[in-house]
């Protein structure tokens, strides 16, 4: 690991980089020992800051998808959001067409507002409930699914919530509702002339509480 950092600090080789960071994201999934030792070898600030600067959305995914493996652990959470990561994200998921490279950057924030009330009300300053709702629109059955989770997040804080409904009229169906109609557009079933079909898969009833999601 401390080698694979070593790599992104100072290898102007796109391929290396892309490389080393996939390298990186499968040595911390769900290992953290390897979670640990990358955090201590000063890991996410490289992996922040060339995020910032990479113009490769494929590195750039690769980057994200690592950043959602270290979210699960609160100790990478706490750096992540110090290194302005939140912004960061947000920003990516308003900009960047590449629909695979919003659904890690949402995946990370969704793992950031895992049980982090203080990380929740940071999405929220910077803008997360419009950006997160806005993305629940989107035709990506994978953007909304992670959107959806993220808000659930959100809104396992009550004052949060009563922003949520505000904001986007947010309640305990919505993220079933949003997640329900991204299946229709997937599967191709929102087209002209099919309204009712879509409004039937938007009335879908589950099961829903405003509990945590991680991922």
């Amino acid at each position: 690991l401390h080698a694979m950092v070593y790599i992104i600090r100072t290898c102007d080789n796109e391929t290396a980089m892309e490389h080393a960071i996939a390298c990186i994201s499968n040595f911390t999934l769900k290992h953290p020992a390897s979670k640990y030792a990358f955090l201590e070898a000063g890991g996410v600030q490289v992996l922040i800051n060339y995020l910032r600067k990479s113009p490769d959305s494929s590195v750039q995914q690769k980057i994200c998808a690592t950043l959602s493996h270290l979210a699960c652990g609160n100790d990478a959470k706490a750096v992540i959001a110090k290194e302005g990561g939140i912004p960061l994200l947000l920003n990516i998921c308003m900009t960047q067409s590449c629909s695979g490279l919003v659904e890690e950057a949402v995946r990370v924030l969704r793992n950031m507002a895992y049980r982090s009330e203080e990380n929740c009300i940071l999405m929220v300053e910077n803008g997360a409930i419009n950006v997160l709702g806005a993305l629940c629109k989107t035709a990506s059955w994978e953007i909304v699914t992670q959107a959806a989770a993220a808000l659930s997040n959100l809104a396992s804080h009550e004052m949060i919530r009563s922003d949520m409904k505000r904001i986007i009229n947010w309640d305990l169906e919505w993220s079933n509702k949003a997640i329900a109609a991204a299946e229709a557009r997937q599967r191709g079933i929102l087209c002209q002339g099919s309204h009712k079909i879509v409004r039937d898969a938007e009335d879908v009833s589950r099961d829903k509480r405003a509990v945590p999601w991680e991922s």
